[in-house]
């Protein structure tokens, strides 16, 4: 690069020549230079590129030599925007920066290659140190050691995953999974396993094993060479299509180019069993390291394959070995069955004969050979089952602290009698151990049992002794003889199976060499051992030692229970005797059945038995006492049950089509059988077998061959059991029925119920009773006293449990109707209607019982009554106030009338103060209509676009008179651009009650403001005063019905409280709400009303509020009228009233007649035929729209002007009035200037 460096012709660069080249670049450019590390240096303001040779692999052959004195930006295109702010940053400032093994993608051997580099950025000052002419950069590529890295933990990965597997299927799933987490340096990969075709011919079929990031199409074998593969045994690199069916690029955006198919070989004899696909990343090349990695892939999957195989070879081996000792075991146990069956057949009836006097001497003592034998025969069969249990592993012991002493010695005491009629002599000295060993007592029994046989065997004189001691930390059970012995050469083999020493002239040659080994297994099982010590014609010595405590022994087998001792040996061993003495002779069962159980004769009993010499023995054995259904399989017997359900099954366990455990289950399954006792017979004997039926839920189980005494006794305690439990269940299902009966009536009882008992303690507790407590955790068993003083207050707390108490102790109960009480918890007030009483407890002491319920919402419902009723009282009140003050002036102006009737000054000073105190009468009555129409949702809005300056105007017009009599300055300020959608009436009305809720609350003089503005999407009327203000307690609440301010005595405008209520509801109505606000009293109050804003067409807004309607009996006409006299009839019931308005319209020059009553009223209309008649509605017998519809049905009359004068003014009186014939419904008190237009209108419509 020197040479380079000093060739370049510099002149063309903004460098310029490199012999005016500044020092400070020559030094930089001698130190890059002379390096064997990579350099590069940046200069200028483009920053021109130099570097050394060791520089040149980064650029690789693409940009080398080109990148000498380019541009950064121009070279280095693809990285620019990562490494051109960092550049930068460091001509600014002037500080170097350096980054650690930082990803790049560099345009190298791929377009895009993943680089990782770990750099340095130095700035190189100018002479002066003011600026940065360049940048010196040494750098080290980083990317094998990161990508090295990346892949060595993917085959750590593929080894800790799949190395653990048992499975070909889940190592394949482990394999592809681990994959899958460096979807970097293995885009894709597809597993594939060959497939040999049948017979070795042709070519091989290959399965798919797993996968990882492939679609289904391109998973098929046939879209990879996978044949040739197998067939040459070498990897082979395939270049992938750019185009059409692009395969992933696994963690990079592009697809990838290339694929390698890599033969596997995991059986171990060379040949090709498979293949994996590894995609290439498409920002790597397939250089020697990657190759090495795919290479190291494939062996790990290798590894894996072969270790699962080789583990599912193993245990199909193993399970080959299972199979063949299930068969054995099942061989073994089907012999057991063959020959306990018929054991029991003969041993039954020979038994029975044997004890029958009846039988002569002579046969009974053949009879008695016949048994013995049949009992010796037996005795090998169970040998041969202990020894297939041990062997199966499935002999199961049950271990428990003994006195081995005394067990050893009951043991042996059997064979006293024998042994001394047989001319020996028998010691057993066995000492106190100190402390018990943990044995099974059955099969320690036959231990001894075959020691001691076999010692009376082969002992012709002399004795037998058993001694017990204890030796350290063991039990020491010697059995010695003075027997034949036994020969050194044959000690060896004496505990082997079927070993039988030869020549040994015993009392007899009977055996079959099971014996001794019995013994020694069943010692091992104890964790002990066994020892033979013998010498010809002095003796055998058998020495077995067994270790305290249960270190030794399974932790399963502690805790069983013990099994009942059998003692066959005795037995078998007297007809060595040289009398040839044999067993005596069996007991005899009762026959019919046991009489100790006659209260279950009659029962009836299902036998399930394949043997039919066996159902006939046990037909004949229980048919004297039962009712006996005997059948041949277990099929047989679940009909015989679903039939007519049986008081016991007697079932042997093998049988065909449907086993006894079987049977059991199928007969549980049913609700009518699911209680019926089952007595099981089988030929396993053992504590084993016996656990298995008890857990299968079997009542009783016996094992053949058994005593015809045994098998009677057995079923008639098991009928006598179930009887009692039965009854039991009887009992206990009405004591569940009551039980749940009294726990869902607390539960759903509405009022809380507390039972406590004598100590105090929460016993039960209701969910009514736990909801109103409100404590989470479970209140049984807490004391009561502690919950009371969690709930309430230490004193109240107090009290109520000295109410408990006095109750608990005397018995008096304690009531209460009412009771507040606040929570220390939630700092609630609760009322409690709560009575306590005493029980008694099935302990015999008393308890209490609390029921309570909580009345808050009476409580509460009551005080709002009587809040209501006091604001009933108050609004009555404040009417009748109201209502009286109008009517004492109307009253005095009454009596001047009458007092000076020829007065001519009365009238003039008396009209005014009339008219003015009948408006506020009037307006009194119209402001509670209207409050009734709005709460009943009986106002109709016309909504219609409306100007709100119009809507402000209009009010501070109809409410000026108001301000100017009391002198206050009013202030308007109304937004011309303001539209909302409303109805002008009602929208005035609101806006004039907020006007006359100013002026009646400010004092003469005062100032008022009224507003309209725009606040985001609403309007905003706002109507602000200096007057009394509000109190904050009344703030919250003036917009309710009837609230008023404080009345005080010079405030002379009255009012019920309504005007904001109506307010608040029309506003509502208008989507839009109100709002108050004030200071405190003293400092004035501001009331706004906002409303929805509406953008209206041009031209489509109303100015002004619509003229009131012509019936609308607050509109007023004061302009002056000519009069023009009409016939007038006036209908109402109520003379004064009739009479004074016909006065009233005299006055006016109308001809008026008056009628008081329906009938009336028809008969001087059709006479008069009037212009108009003024017709009440509310008249008696007949209502006015009655008589306006007789009247319209009178050709004399259709023409009459018929006028409603009523005191119902609501919207439906107006359409029941227009349709019963009236033309127009006036409201009382009726405007005089209204009702003169219409009679005027009548004469023109004459």
């Amino acid at each position: 690069m020197s040479r380079r460096v000093a060739e370049f012709d510099w002149a063309r660069t903004p460098l310029g020549p490199s012999a005016q080249w500044p020092q400070n670049l020559r030094s930089a450019l001698s130190l890059c230079l002379g390096s064997r590390f990579p350099i590069l240096l940046f200069w200028g303001s483009e920053f021109r590129m130099l570097y050394n040779d060791a520089y040149v692999p980064f650029l690789g052959q693409a940009k080398h030599p080109e990148a000498l004195g380019s541009p950064a930006d121009i070279c280095w295109r693809e990285i620019w925007g990562r490494i051109g702010p960092m550049l930068e940053g460091v001509t600014r400032s002037g500080e170097a920066t350096w980054s650690d093994d930082e990803q790049f993608f560099f345009e190298r051997a791929l377009p895009r290659e993943e680089v990782y580099v770990t750099f340095t950025y130095g700035p190189i000052f100018s002479e002066d140190e003011r600026r940065v002419d360049g940048i010196f950069v040494p750098c080290t590529e980083t990317t094998e050691k990161i990508v090295s890295a990346r892949r060595l933990d993917t085959l750590r990965q593929l080894g800790a995953r799949s190395g653990e597997t048992r499975e070909l299927d889940d190592a394949c799933r482990r394999i592809a999974a681990a994959l899958s987490e460096n979807r970097f340096d293995v885009s894709f990969a597809a597993l594939y396993r060959a497939e040999a075709e049948p017979g070795g011919e042709g070519e091989p079929r290959f399965s798919l094993l797993a996968s990882m990031g492939l679609e289904a199409a391109a998973l098929e074998p046939s879209a990879w060479p996978l044949a040739s593969v197998q067939a040459s045994g070498q990897p082979l690199v395939l270049e992938l299509p750019e185009e059409g069916a692009v395969l992933p690029g696994g963690a990079w955006p592009e697809p990838s180019t290339l694929a390698r198919v890599v033969p596997l070989r995991w059986s171990g004899d060379g040949r090709v069993d498979g293949a994996v696909v590894l995609g290439v990343s498409p920002r790597r090349p397939l250089d020697a390291a990657y190759l090495s990695f795919q290479e190291l892939v494939a062996g790990n999957i290798e590894t894996a394959i072969a270790n699962a195989l080789a583990y599912q070879q193993e245990r199909r081996r193993a399970e080959a070995l299972i199979e063949l000792d299930r068969g054995k075991t099942a061989f073994f146990s089907n012999i057991s069955h063959e020959f306990r069956t018929p054991l029991t057949l003969l041993l039954g009836p020979l038994e029975e004969a044997c004890a029958n006097p009846q039988v002569p001497e002579g046969v009974r003592a053949q009879l008695g050979i016949a048994h013995g034998n049949s009992r010796r025969l037996l005795r090998l069969v169970n040998a041969l089952l202990d020894f297939a249990q041990i062997e199966a592993g499935r002999l199961r012991a049950s271990f428990r602290p003994t006195d081995l002493a005394a067990l050893t010695r009951d043991i042996a005491s059997p064979f006293r009698s024998m042994i001394e009629r047989a001319g020996l002599r028998l010691a057993v000295v066995c000492e106190a151990l100190g402390e018990p060993v943990h044995v099974d007592a059955e099969l320690w029994e036959k231990v001894l049992s075959n020691l001691l046989s076999n010692a009376f065997k082969f002992t012709l004189q002399g004795a037998i002794e058993v001694r017990l001691r204890r030796e350290g930390r063991h039990a020491v059970c010697e059995v010695a003889d003075t027997g034949i012995g036994v020969a050194a050469d044959a000690l060896p083999r004496l505990f082997e199976r079927f070993y039988r020493v030869a020549g040994n002239a015993g009392r007899s040659m009977e055996g079959t060499g099971i014996g001794l080994a019995l013994a020694r297994e069943l010692v091992g099982l104890h964790g002990g051992t066994i020892e033979a010590a013998s010498e010809v014609g002095r003796g055998t010595t058998f020495t077995i030692r067994l270790p305290f405590g249960t270190a030794h022994l399974p932790a399963e087998s502690l805790a069983a229970e013990p099994a009942r001792p059998a003692r066959p040996l005795v037995e078998e061993a007297l007809p060595w005797l040289p009398s040839g003495g044999g067993a005596a002779a069996p007991g005899r069962a009762e026959p019919g059945g046991d009489r100790r159980f006659a209260s279950t004769f009659g029962a009836r009993i299902v036998v399930a038995d394949d043997n039919a010499d066996m159902r006939d023995y046990l037909l004949a054995l229980l048919g004297g006492a039962y009712r006996v259904e005997a059948v041949d399989d277990g099929l047989r017997a679940l009909a015989a049950a679903h039939r007519e359900p049986p008081d016991l099954v007697l079932t042997d366990v093998m049988m065909p089509n449907l086993d006894g455990f079987a049977l059991r289950e199928a007969l549980r399954a049913e609700a009518a059988t699911r209680e019926v006792p089952v007595i099981m017979l089988s030929a396993r004997a053992g504590e084993q077998a016996r656990i298995e039926a008890i857990d299968a839920g079997v009542d009783d189980y016996l094992v053949k061959p058994f005593s015809a005494r045994e098998l009677l006794a057995r079923i008639g305690a098991v009928l006598e059991r179930d009887a009692e439990l039965r009854e039991r269940r009887a009992v206990q299902e009405r004591l569940r029925r009551r039980t749940a009966q009294i726990e869902t009536l607390l539960d759903v009882a509405p009022i809380g119920v507390l039972l406590i008992d004598a100590d105090g303690r929460f016993v039960e507790v209701n969910p009514a009773a736990r909801r109103a407590l409100g404590l989470r955790r479970d209140l049984l068993g807490r004391d009561f006293r502690e919950v009371t003083r969690l709930i309430w207050r230490r004193a109240y707390a107090d009290e109520i449990i000295g109410i408990f108490q006095r109750t608990l102790e005397t018995g008096e109960r304690f009531f209460t109707p009412e009771r507040v009480e606040t929570r220390l918890d939630t700092g609630r007030t609760e009322f409690y209607e709560w009575q306590v009483d005493r029980i008694g407890l099935p302990d015999g002491r008393h308890g209490l019982v609390c029921y309570f319920r909580d009345v808050s919402a009476q409580v509460q419902a009551r005080q709002r009554m009587q809040h209501a009723d006091r604001q009933k009282d108050e609004f009555l009140a404040m009417l009748a106030h109201e209502l009286r003050n109008p009517l004492a002036p109307v009253r005095h102006c009454v009596e001047l009338l009458a007092a000076s009737p020829d007065d001519a000054r009365v009238p003039g000073r008396v009209t005014p103060i009339l008219m003015r105190q009948t408006g506020i009468l009037g307006r009194l009555v119209e402001d509670l209509l209207e409050v009734s129409r709005i709460t009943r949702g009986l106002v109709t809005l016309r909504r219609e676009p409306v100007r709100l300056d119009s809507i402000v105007e209009q009010a501070v017009e109809a409410a000026r008179p108001l301000f100017e009599a009391r002198g206050h300055a009013l202030t308007v300020h109304g937004d011309p651009a303001l539209t909302v959608l409303g109805d002008p009436t009602r929208l005035v009305q609101c806006v004039l009650n907020l006007l006359n809720n100013a002026a009646k609350y400010t004092e003469p003089g005062g100032a008022i403001r009224i507003e309209s503005v725009r606040r985001e999407a609403r309007a905003v009327i706002g109507v602000t005063d200096n007057g009394r203000g509000i109190p904050a307690e009344l703030l919250p609440h003036v917009f309710n019905l009837f609230v008023q301010g404080e009345r005080t005595p010079d405030r002379r405008e009255g009012g019920l409280g309504i005007g904001l209520s109506i307010v608040a509801e029309l506003v509502a109505r208008h989507g839009g709400s109100v709002a108050a606000d004030s200071a405190g009293p003293g400092l004035g109050a501001r009331f706004e009303i906002a409303l929805p804003l509406h953008a209206a067409e041009p031209g489509a807004v109303s100015g002004d509020a619509p003229v009131p309607a012509l019936d609308d009996a607050n509109a007023l006409d004061d302009a002056p009228h000519a009069p023009h006299s009409r016939r007038v009839l006036v209908v109402d019931d109520n003379q004064d009233a009739a009479n004074a308005l016909a006065a009233l319209l005299e006055t006016d020059g109308h001809q008026v007649t008056v009628a008081y009553s329906a009938p009336e009223a028809l008969a001087l209309a059709e006479s008069l035929r009037p212009d108009a008649v003024l017709l009440d509605i509310g008249l008696p017998g007949m209502d006015g729209h009655e008589v306006a519809r007789r009247m319209r049905a009178s050709p004399r009359l259709r023409r009459a002007q018929l006028i409603a004068v009523t005191g119902y003014g609501q919207a439906s009186d107006r359409e029941n009035s227009m349709s019963a014939g009236f033309d127009a419904h006036l409201v009382k008190p009726v405007a005089v200037p209204l009702l003169q237009r219409m009679l005027r209108q009548a004469g023109a419509r004459r």
